[in-house]
């Protein structure tokens, strides 16, 4: 019987335990006590458990747990999510963030939606079923995704048992994901002689060139705009932003030196190199007559677009028990690399990405409840 005090109990410790993922170091935690946590849950239920090195100088580790199927170790479920989470300003909370609190039907902690409170359904799940599933179960639990995502990017298809089907529990309201867009970030850099600005240089001024710059990243935008549709999701095309501008370090002189932060949310089909390929020709032309060298590198590794490769009767199954329409989103997941490793993959998880990453993050038990009834259904179905 699925029971809010269950629940709590299952999920207070992974609350508890720090597993922030951040860029800035002093915020950065190593992952490894919140997968130990997980592990001996799931090694009660007669998981076989393996913690793998991501990263060890930073203490980042992924978990795949893995209970074989007694009529075959092949094409059973895989369920995966990340127990990274974001950094805390704990000044804002009205509470210990690292504390699982409940009021008026709502859990209440960082990572409670985003996504521990995803494992802890899955454990409720299987704490009620016979341990004899006839064909295979796998639990992942990824490292980084809040930042690099390297812990996806360290799987490999070698580590699983050739699932049927791959649920990640990214919080959807419980309502699958078929496909999202890409995310690919880059920074541009602007370099000159420079000069005293009583002899202004216009054309060696990186201030003036990246002017320049921005309206051909604009135009760039537009012309994917009018040439690229997916009406399948909410902004259905490829999106440019400019989002972080650094330049100079004096009023009197001619700006030198500029770095230039932008981001690229592509729909599926348009491949990372074709997207720098045509940046670095829009880049290169609107710097023509500017004496003003550049460079374009990636910000970050590029994170791939996803489209469901599900079959169709996998996919009616699931929209019969969740009662509602497919979705397509405009941010990221892991969804994509599991896809590259040959397993097709939907994203479907308790909460809303809007109460993702903010400040009193909760989860209705409303939504656990359904995961746990749909998911339940699912493992059911498929594995017994």
């Amino acid at each position: 019987m699925f029971k809010p005090k269950l629940m709590h109990n299952l999920l207070a410790p992974l609350i508890a335990a720090n597993t922030v993922s951040a860029d800035l170091q002093a915020n950065d935690m190593s992952n490894h006590n919140g997968l130990e946590i997980l592990a001996n849950q799931l090694e009660r239920l007669q998981f076989d458990c393996h913690i793998l090195p991501v990263d060890e100088g930073r203490g980042k580790w992924n978990l795949i747990a893995h209970r074989a199927g007694t009529a075959s170790n092949r094409h059973g479920l895989l369920f995966s999510g990340h127990i990274d989470t974001v950094a805390a300003d704990e000044s804002l909370w009205s509470h210990n963030p690292f504390t699982l609190r409940s009021h008026s039907d709502l859990f209440f902690g960082l990572g409670v939606t985003d996504m521990k409170g995803f494992f802890a359904v899955l454990v409720s799940i299987l704490q009620n079923l016979e341990m004899q599933n006839k064909l295979p179960i796998t639990i992942v639990a990824t490292a980084d995704e809040e930042t690099t995502m390297a812990g996806a990017r360290a799987l490999a298809a070698e580590m699983f048992s050739q699932p049927a089907l791959a649920i990640l529990g990214e919080p959807t309201r419980m309502r699958p994901v078929l496909s999202h867009k890409g995310y690919l970030a880059y920074q541009l850099r602007l370099h000159s002689t420079g000069g005293h600005s009583s002899f202004p240089d216009a054309n060696k001024n990186c201030i003036n060139a990246v002017t320049s710059v921005n309206q051909a990243l604009i135009n760039k935008a537009s012309q994917w705009k009018s040439q690229i549709r997916h009406p399948e999701f909410s902004v259905p095309f490829p999106t440019i932003n400019l989002g972080a501008l650094h330049a100079g370090d004096s009023v009197n002189k001619i700006c030198s030196h500029l770095t230039l932060n932008f981001d690229v949310r592509p729909t599926p089909g348009l491949s990372s190199e074709q997207i720098f390929t045509e940046l670095n020709q829009a880049i290169k032309q609107s710097l023509k007559g500017y004496k003003v060298h550049y460079e374009l590198n990636d910000l970050y590794l590029p994170v791939t677009s996803f489209a469901s490769s599900a079959t169709d009767d996998r996919k009616d199954v699931i929209q019969q028990h969740c009662s509602c329409h497919f979705a397509h989103e405009n941010y990221v997941t892991e969804a994509g690399f599991f896809e590259r490793l040959g397993i097709p993959t939907i994203v479907l998880g308790p909460g809303s990405i809007e109460q993702a990453h903010q400040v009193n993050e909760f989860v209705s038990w409303e939504q656990l409840t359904l995961a746990h009834n749909i998911y339940a259904k699912l493992i059911h179905q498929w594995c017994y």
